[in-house]
């Protein structure tokens, strides 16, 4: 019995790019919160309550502008004294995808 292996072109095959992680800073002032330290403390209970306020009104402002389609989150890093403590500066981290299929 006589097999012979059929060699023909090797396929290629294309694989489509995935989206990546792309980050943006987001860095403004509350000119109505005053500044106290345990603001400046990550994990704190005011930290954390005002992180959870902040990013709801955060998201949907994201969710609804031009990023919209590819915005993935936002997370506060930081608070911090503006004015000697009469306001708050806010620094936060935000992502979206970055896929080079999307539609510009």
């Amino acid at each position: 019995e006589y097999n012979e292996a059929l060699l023909g072109p090797t396929p290629s095959v294309t694989t489509p790019q995935s989206p990546t992680a792309a980050h943006f800073t987001l860095n403004f002032t509350l000119t109505n919160l005053r500044y106290t330290t345990d603001l400046g403390t990550p994990g704190s209970l005011k930290f954390n309550s005002t992180e959870k306020i902040i990013l709801y009104y955060i998201e949907p402002l994201l969710r609804n502008s031009s990023i919209g389609p590819v915005y993935t989150g936002c997370k506060v890093m930081a608070f911090r004294s503006v004015k000697n403590r009469d306001d708050t500066g806010v620094d936060a981290f935000c992502s979206y995808r970055n896929d080079p299929a999307a539609p510009t």
